[in-house]
């Protein structure tokens, strides 16, 4: 009865090792090591503008040895809108992260946009439009 017991709290002990790990392998099989994300200009600055949408085209690119997956593009208003590729950017390819800014309010304004990718080197990237709505 003993030597039962032992063999079945050995058996869960390595079913749960093995749950772990393969919990483990899976969780980080989202992100790898070798995909770099770049982001020349991080900030853009719009200047005065009127009251009217405007646009801008950032450019990223995947100086690593991996695809380079954009999991989220997030916006932090919804006075921005974001258009960014939802395919892996192979690497040495570069894609394009297209912000339109529609100012409702008159005045200064800084606008960040957040980036998830599948880099372990460049997992988060925050951008920034900003500018002044003149009256």
């Amino acid at each position: 009865m003993k030597k039962t017991m032992q063999l079945i709290i050995f058996l869960i002990i390595i079913i749960a090792g093995l749950y772990i790990g393969n919990h483990i392998a899976n969780t980080n099989s989202n992100y790898n090591n070798n995909s770099i994300l770049q982001v020349k200009q991080k900030d853009f600055n719009f200047g005065k503008i009127k009251r009217e949408t405007v646009y801008h085209e950032f450019v990223l690119r995947n100086i690593g040895k991996d695809e380079l997956l954009l999991k989220e593009v997030k916006p932090y208003c919804g006075c921005t809108a974001i258009e960014y590729p939802e395919e892996p950017i192979l690497p040495g390819d570069s894609g394009l992260i297209k912000v339109n800014f529609v100012p409702y309010d008159f005045g200064i304004f800084n606008k960040k946009i957040e980036i998830i990718t599948n880099s372990l080197k460049t997992p988060i990237i925050y951008l920034s439009v900003r500018g002044q709505v003149a009256s």
